[in-house]
C-alpha cells in the first residue's frame, strides 16, 4: 500500500491575490493532476481546504519513488504549460505500508503527516532567510 500526501502550498495566496475563482481553479488542476498520474484502482481525496491523499491500495513497495516522481513531473509540465497567476506550489510527502509492516496503518499516517509538516517548515525557513 502506498500512499501519497499532498498539499497545495499557495492557496491562500492566490484566494487573496487572484479570487475565489482562480483558487478554485487550482484546486480542479491538482484534482486533475493526481488522478492523472495514478492507475484507476487507485484512491483520489480532498482531505481539507488544501490537502490531497493519493491511495494505492495493492501497489509494490517499490511504486512509492516511481509514483511521487510521476507526480512531480506532472506537475512540473503543468506549471510550465499553464497558471497564468504564476506556478502551483505543491508539497508531496509519501509513505509504504504493507499488511505484513510492524508498524500500525495509524502510525504510518502519522509519519507521513510528519514528513509534510516537516517540509512545511523547511519551507518557511527558506523563506524567512531571504
Amino acid at each position: 500500500m502506498v500512499l501519497v500526501c499532498a498539499f497545495l502550498e499557495n492557496l491562500e495566496t492566490l484566494r487573496s491575490g487572484f479570487g475565489p475563482g482562480t483558487a478554485d481553479r487550482a484546486l480542479s488542476d491538482i484534482a486533475e493532476l493526481l488522478t492523472a498520474s495514478c492507475r484507476r484502482s487507485d484512491l483520489v481525496a480532498r482531505l481539507g481546504a488544501s490537502q490531497f491523499a493519493l491511495l494505492a491500495v495493492d501497489a509494490e513497495p517499490g511504486a512509492a519513488p516511481l509514483l511521487r516522481k510521476r507526480l512531480e513531473t506532472n506537475l512540473a509540465a503543468q506549471n510550465e504549460k499553464r497558471s497564468p497567476w504564476g506556478p502551483i506550489e505543491l508539497r508531496i510527502s509519501s509513505g509504504v505500508w504493507t499488511g505484513k509492516d510492524t508498524r500500525s496503518f495509524a502510525g504510518f499516517l502519522d509519519e507521513v503527516e510528519a514528513e509534510l509538516r516537516f517540509a512545511a517548515r523547511e519551507v518557511e525557513l527558506q523563506k524567512s532567510t531571504k
